[in-house]
């Protein structure tokens, strides 16, 4: 069986650097332009008390990769799995948010009556439009289904990326001159939801219901069964059994209840699950390479001549296996680079669940002489992102395009190459795109 694991070279470290665009200074106006929810990071609603978590493991300046630490088994669930499950091996369809412009003309000084959520380090979101205000009026008017309300995520404003941390300065630039508002839809779900007593929920959430961690209990559980259940870091959770509810009230039904649905407001959905089936019994080579790093094992290249290339062949697109994929399981059993070797021996009929990665494109502007300050592995791997660097400050201008550690660059402005090759383009060139796996499983 052909099964290839890249071979790993010594880890390239990027010793470039690059300038980011500082955007405009802020000028400051009066506090009432836009209520902000909180002006200390918000307590975390814990829905049961944390276990204490292992010290952070130091990065050494040079590594060489090592064998990957072995990952233990998840425990298994003796409780049967919830009636939704999506049934492989078709691939969950994602609901696509509605997206739309507003145009705000500020010119009368009144003001703007917002009140948004900012407990999110990624986005601003809108809690209430306050009554007499300009987005109260843009409301009374504007086209159908383009009002402002509770739940939508304010995603650029003036043509800025706006997140939690800039959206009060860009609102408060220029306070008289008009104010575009680029508005997205949440993707409205009902997580239906069964546990037994004593189950932990795992999830802990913010007075306004943005979800700040998932821990092992019910709500990963089921996002191991299924991406339609899945709750992330960033959603909101915002009702139950069909009804709006206050955060107090959902945690205490949560530990009261077997069986509920929980009201979840998303902003960007896991990325979906797939499984594929395979035959063993020929002989033929599974034709497939795979780039590891220490927790997982992506597929990188499908050989044309392999099972892998005959599936495709007979496959609807969106449930074809491309480079990127993740392998999560074999035979139904969780995939480590430790574990994937032993698991690739057996014959038969073979059962590989693979999840997409999320793609995420970066924008890099820099100069002559300035440092990337980012470590990279042979195969792509994101090592360590270091204070100083164009990278770590593409994170503090705007979030949604910080690149993370255990993130994979696989193309620059569009063009796939090893490591090393995507290292020599960043290093000549001023302005590029950054094309980025991201791995949340």
């Amino acid at each position: 069986m052909f099964f290839c694991c890249q071979e790993e070279a010594p880890k390239q470290k990027f010793e470039e650097s690059v300038e980011l665009v500082p955007s405009a200074a802020a000028t400051t106006v009066s506090e009432k332009e836009v209520e902000k929810v909180e002006e200390e990071p918000a307590p975390v609603v814990v829905v049961e008390e944390k276990s204490a978590e292992p010290e952070p493991v130091k990065v050494e300046e040079t590594v060489k990769i090592e064998e990957p630490v072995k990952v233990e088994e998840p425990p298994k669930v003796e409780e049967p799995p919830p009636s939704n499950v999506v049934k492989p091996p078709q691939e969950v369809s994602e609901p696509i948010p509605t997206s739309f412009l507003v145009q705000i003309d500020r010119s009368s000084g009144e003001t703007l009556g917002l009140e948004a959520d900012l407990t999110d380090s990624l986005r601003a979101v809108v809690l209430d439009v306050k009554p007499g205000g300009l987005l109260a009026k843009y409301n009374s008017r504007c086209p159908s289904k383009q009002d402002v309300k509770k739940g939508d995520w304010i995603k650029m404003l003036n043509g800025e990326v706006a997140s939690a941390s800039n959206a009060m300065d860009l609102i408060k630039r220029n306070p008289t001159s008009n104010l575009e508002i680029t508005i997205q839809r949440p993707i409205i779900r009902n997580i239906q939801v069964k546990k037994v007593v004593g189950d932990r929920m795992g999830v802990d959430l913010t007075p306004t219901g943005c979800v700040k961690a998932i821990r092992e209990g019910v709500i990963k559980r089921m996002a191991a069964d299924s991406v339609e259940n899945a709750i992330i870091a960033g959603d909101r959770v915002v009702g139950m059994n069909g009804t709006e509810a206050t955060v107090n009230d959902i945690v205490s039904a949560m530990g009261q209840l077997e069986s509920f649905s929980l009201i979840v407001h998303s902003y960007d959905l896991a990325p979906p699950r797939f499984v594929v089936k395979v035959d063993m019994s020929s002989g033929k080579q599974l034709g497939v390479s795979a780039a590891m790093s220490r927790t997982l094992a992506v597929i990188c290249d499908v050989s044309s001549n392999g099972l892998m290339a005959d599936y495709n062949a007979a496959s609807k697109a969106d449930v074809q296996v491309r480079n990127g994929d993740c392998i999560v399981a074999v035979n139904g059993s969780s995939v480590t680079p430790s574990t994937l070797g032993e698991q690739l021996k057996g014959t038969g009929e073979m059962t590989f669940t693979l999840q997409r990665p999320k793609v995420i494109e970066i924008p890099v502007k820099k100069a002559a002489g300035d440092r990337l300050g980012m470590d990279l592995e042979p195969q792509g791997w994101v090592k360590q992102v270091r204070d100083g660097g164009i990278i770590s400050s593409l994170a503090k201008v705007s979030p949604m395009h910080a690149v993370q550690v255990g993130d994979r660059i696989f193309a620059v402005d569009g063009e796939a190459k090893s490591a090393t090759e995507l290292v020599d383009m960043m290093s000549k060139l001023e302005s590029f795109t950054l094309a980025v796996h991201r791995y949340a499983l």
